[in-house]
């Protein structure tokens, strides 16, 4: 399709175990347009979790073919239930990605601070997860995905997973 940067054909996930089979996902075709907004919903277990780990290249496909039409795409991901590590701060947790690609400079730093402030979470900056409301967690991995891959994303918050194509 013109302006398609991305197209799933027959995208088809089976996970295995000792006993049986279980087809999550079977011949999932979509394109998604360049500046397109686009949702998955469905119910719980229908597979919306499994199409986007598999697009983030975090789970392998069993079949289909998944083209990314832009140079080296780059994903922002947030997973279904909170996953800071417990006994980093806030603000420890938000400058993670920064710290493994070694760009944690003083300057990186207040950006993830001001981002913290502009999600409402100067008052847990210093906080631990356990002390910290649930919601309001998601903001602050929010700031992780959003400092980590160097972009800006609008708060958008719901309890399901949340994946960015980043150009």
């Amino acid at each position: 399709m013109k302006n398609s940067i991305l197209n799933v054909k027959n995208l088809s996930k089976t996970y295995h175990n000792e006993k049986q089979e279980v087809l999550a996902l079977k011949d999932i075709n979509f394109n998604v347009q360049d500046k397109e907004f686009i949702s998955i919903v469905g119910p719980s277990g229908c597979g919306k979790s499994t199409i986007l780990t598999i697009l983030a290249n975090i789970l392998p496909k069993s079949k289909g073919e998944i083209t990314f039409n832009i140079d080296n795409p780059k994903f922002g991901y947030m997973l279904q239930e909170d996953s800071l590590f417990p006994w980093r701060t806030v603000l420890e947790n938000a400058c993670l990605g920064l710290e493994i690609k070694k760009e944690l400079t003083s300057e990186n730093k207040q950006k993830v601070i001001n981002l913290l402030n502009k999600y409402g979470l100067k008052e847990f900056i210093n906080s631990y997860p356990a002390d910290v409301a649930h919601r309001t967690l998601g903001r602050g991995i929010l700031a992780f995905v959003n400092v980590t891959a160097n972009r800006t994303y609008p708060l958008l918050h719901n309890h399901y997973l949340h994946i960015f194509i980043i150009r």
